[in-house]
């Protein structure tokens, strides 16, 4: 097959270049703008980054709690940050801010903290703890650090995309518009293990695109260098079991015949059920064997239930998808809102008219997003479903046996969980029979006026909404 590049096109710049200058550009304002430990759980993930950070990998026990020692200033700066109903109009004045720039860390000044975190493998933080370690040389500060946290995070987010982007043979513009939608952008640049489980996510659909459609013949070291990402996004964050299954979509014939598939596609399948449970064989059978106590949080109001309890879907399967099915009718706005833009804690969406209109202009590049001479057979189209739609099943149906037992609703399911398979899912719309010559001339522009219009337009409602002069 013949590989395009943009070279047609009104902009002389490939989409992964202008995604790398839009993105560092608004993804910095979005490290400022966005108020301290604003992202969901930041708190507990700047806690556990901050104590990598300073080499503390291991949690302890002390008063029947685990957690690591972290400097008081830290804490009482973070804390003060917490708890802001913003969707009850509270914002945050600039004076506070400013005050808590101004005071030092007192490194060496600790209490202990219980944190839940940081049972957590520490893979996921890496961006973020460099940025930490860089950021320290010039200002120790408690908000910098944050924010030097946030950069790093951003930086890999950013690189990992902009690979993706160029290693895709098909879907450029919609990897462009989907890594550069706020609710996107706003996690990649934020001190949580979605900046890095996100870019991966990208990362692994592009390398299935690319030895699917493009590569003439898949050697042993395409499968290491897939195996490896695929490592990296199975230990970043739960609940995307399915995208490494994508390799599948790469035609027998690539293998090397018929003869090779009797033991390279079972190879593979073990491989990612391998891979599935590998960090609970490792990080987590090492956690478990510090004796650590579970620190105190969450509703004690309810039992709850279990991923594992699948026998409770089998009783009234019926009953149960009712359940699901009402609980998507009642909080699709908000689980909708959170693929395109939800912010502060998740207590803030963006306006109505702006989710329609991003929305309805991601569905309309999914569709225009077309190459005649890349076609996709029936069955990878079946493969990139299953996958999409999959993994959203997977996440709802695991929310729903993880809320309280009898409950009609699903507890604590947000729509940025659906993030990383988001580009499948519009994947799933497209087409090697229609192509628009006049999209395919003006589309990095036309983009690129658009992402620019509608970050700005996020960053000054953001601006608004969390902050008082």
């Amino acid at each position: 097959m013949v590989k395009r590049t943009e070279a047609n096109s009104v902009l002389p710049v490939n989409f992964e270049y202008l995604f790398l200058i839009l993105g560092l550009a608004f993804g910095i304002l979005f490290v400022f703008i966005n108020p301290p430990y604003q992202t969901n759980d930041e708190d507990r993930h700047f806690y556990a980054a901050y104590s990598i950070s300073v080499g503390q990998l291991n949690p302890i026990n002390k008063n029947n709690m685990s957690g690591t020692a972290l400097p008081k200033n830290l804490v009482a700066i973070t804390q003060s940050f917490q708890g802001l109903p913003f969707f009850q109009g509270a914002k945050i004045s600039t004076d506070k801010v400013k005050q808590a720039l101004k005071l030092p860390l007192y490194e060496k000044d600790t209490i202990f903290y219980p944190n839940p975190q940081l049972v957590g493998n520490p893979l996921p933080y890496v961006p973020q703890v460099a940025g930490m370690v860089v950021g320290k040389i010039f200002n120790s500060n408690p908000i910098w650090l944050m924010r030097f946290g946030r950069l790093g995070g951003l930086l890999a987010f950013l690189l990992i995309i902009f690979f993706a982007i160029r290693i895709t043979p098909i879907f450029k513009s919609v990897f462009f518009l989907y890594g550069l939608t706020p609710m996107t952008l706003y996690q990649g640049a934020s001190i949580t293990y979605d900046s890095l489980s996100i870019a991966t996510s990208f990362l692994l659909i592009a390398l299935a695109l690319y030895y699917a459609l493009e590569k003439k013949e898949i050697t042993i070291k395409d499968l290491i260098v897939f195996g490896v990402i695929a490592l990296i996004h199975r230990f970043s964050k739960d609940g995307y079991i399915l995208l490494p299954f994508l390799i599948f979509l790469v035609p027998p014939a690539k293998f090397g015949g018929i003869k090779k598939l009797a033991y390279v596609y079972p190879s593979i399948a073990v491989f990612f059920i391998f891979l599935y449970f590998l960090p609970g064989w490792t990080w987590g059978t090492y956690i478990s064997g510090l004796n650590l106590q579970a620190p105190p949080g969450g509703i004690k109001d309810f039992v709850y239930g279990s991923a594992t309890d699948f026998g409770r879907l089998l009783d009234s399967p019926f009953h149960h998808l009712k359940n699901i099915v009402n609980s998507f009718l009642f909080q699709r706005k908000d689980w909708v809102g959170g693929v395109i833009g939800r912010f502060g804690y998740s207590y803030t969406l963006l306006p109505t008219f702006f989710l329609i209109i991003h929305g309805l202009v991601l569905l309309t590049v999914a569709f225009l997003d077309s190459r005649k001479d890349i076609v996709l057979s029936l069955t990878q189209k079946v493969i990139i479903f299953c996958a999409g739609f999959g993994t959203l099943v997977l996440i709802i149906v695991g929310f729903y046996l993880s809320s309280p037992i009898g409950a009609a609703n699903i507890f604590g399911l947000q729509g940025r969980y659906f993030v990383p398979a988001i580009p499948l899912v519009l994947l799933v719309l497209y087409n090697s029979v229609f192509e628009l010559k006049f999209w395919t001339r003006w589309k990095s522009l036309i983009l690129s006026l658009y992402v620019i219009a509608s970050l700005t337009y996020t960053v000054i409602f953001m601006d608004g909404y969390f902050y008082v002069p």
